[in-house]
């Protein structure tokens, strides 16, 4: 009880979502989205640099360690940090079998045929030339499929989210990505 407790309150001092992005629900009929995680997930201290949270992340762990914390639900807390952090995004299209994967910079973007054939690879925050904004090292922590067409597209498309509230969308076939805004 008091782990959770403890957790509860690392997520609410670093303003994360108590489950992190939420794939599932992200997914749709058509876009399957899941993190690509390793089989053993890696010391907090991996964490890059520029991951805001870093610092505190670490100071968590160490705290909750020290007093006898569960280590389940320890590494619960680790994992949910690499997912905002590090881990690869990546969204299986269901009627082309294309996969559009977030790499682990968390800024590029690929689009590859079931066949290992790369379609496009982006980087939307070079190719938008976006500035940083609330965030020193803006990258991407979410992908999906939107509900509502606020873009106008014709053409399928994803939209990302990057760390400091800046917004886009992208264009399957091609890769283009436009800018729609910030929060």
């Amino acid at each position: 009880m008091k782990t959770l407790l403890l957790a509860a309150i690392g997520i609410a001092t670093l303003n994360l979502p108590a489950s992190g992005f939420d794939t599932e629900k992200a997914s749709t009929e058509r876009f399957k989205v899941a993190y690509v995680e390793p089989k053993v997930t890696p010391p907090i201290t991996d964490l890059p640099l520029y991951y805001r949270e870093r610092d505190a992340a670490i100071r968590d762990e160490q705290a909750q360690t020290k007093a006898g914390g569960d280590p389940k639900d320890i590494l619960k807390m680790r994992q949910l940090h690499f997912r905002q952090a590090v881990y690869p995004i990546q969204v299986t299209d269901k009627e082309t079998g294309i996969v559009y994967k977030v790499q682990s910079d968390r800024r590029t973007i690929t689009a590859t045929r079931a066949d290992g054939t790369i379609v496009w690879k982006i980087n939307p925050y070079e190719d938008a030339k976006l500035k940083p904004y609330r965030s020193d090292h803006p990258f991407i922590v979410e992908i999906y499929s939107p509900k509502t067409n606020v873009s106008n597209r014709k053409a399928p498309y994803l939209s990302i989210v990057f760390t400091g509230g800046q917004f886009g969308d992208f264009d399957l076939a091609s890769g283009r990505y436009t800018y729609t805004g910030q929060d």
